[in-house]
């Protein structure tokens, strides 16, 4: 749908260029599904951000990445990606925990009715925002992503080995 509007929103904004820059590349790459869609004015086309032709005239482009230290106010999307929001710099403090917390909720001003959310990453500490359940001793209530659907993938399976022994060989864990 090339009316949507993705924000990528992770630690730091180096990162999430990553992402938006490889999308932006399989665009590029895919001239026969996807060259349709590569815009004619070469200034909706950087790294960090790039929209497609779309029907709709709106002002925030397709995909735009953004670091947790960026200010989203006055952004809107309809899928934000949280990726890799939680980082030893985002979360190794309480007072850090809070504020990774306090920018995350700011989400739901961005957020386009009816839009998605993901969070994409690995837990670095037992008050993860990642977590499964809340961490009474610490105020919650709820754990912080209640209500969302979960995936996780465990490194180890049920028998202690390795679930994926091509990344993760037993001698490297």
């Amino acid at each position: 749908n090339p009316d949507l509007r993705i924000l990528v929103l992770a630690a730091d904004s180096i990162l999430a260029r990553k992402m938006v820059r490889q999308v932006k590349r399989i665009v590029e790459r895919h001239p026969l599904a996807y060259a349709h869609m590569k815009p004619d004015n070469p200034d909706q086309w950087a790294g960090s951000r790039f929209t497609v032709k779309r029907m709709m005239e709106l002002r925030d482009p397709s995909m735009l990445a953004r670091g947790m230290d960026s200010n989203i106010t006055g952004s809107r999307a309809d899928i934000v990606i949280c990726d890799d929001v939680e980082v030893p710099n985002t979360c190794d403090t309480p007072g850090k925990r809070e504020d990774l917390r306090a920018k995350l909720a700011e989400i739901d001003y961005v957020l386009s009715p009816g839009g998605t959310q993901f969070y994409i990453g690995t837990p670095h500490n037992y008050y993860t925002i990642y977590a499964d359940a809340p961490r009474r001793e610490n105020g919650e209530e709820r754990e912080f992503l209640h209500g969302f659907a979960r995936l996780e993938i465990p490194v180890l399976d049920e028998n202690g080995d390795s679930a994926w022994p091509e990344k993760y060989p037993a001698a490297a864990l």
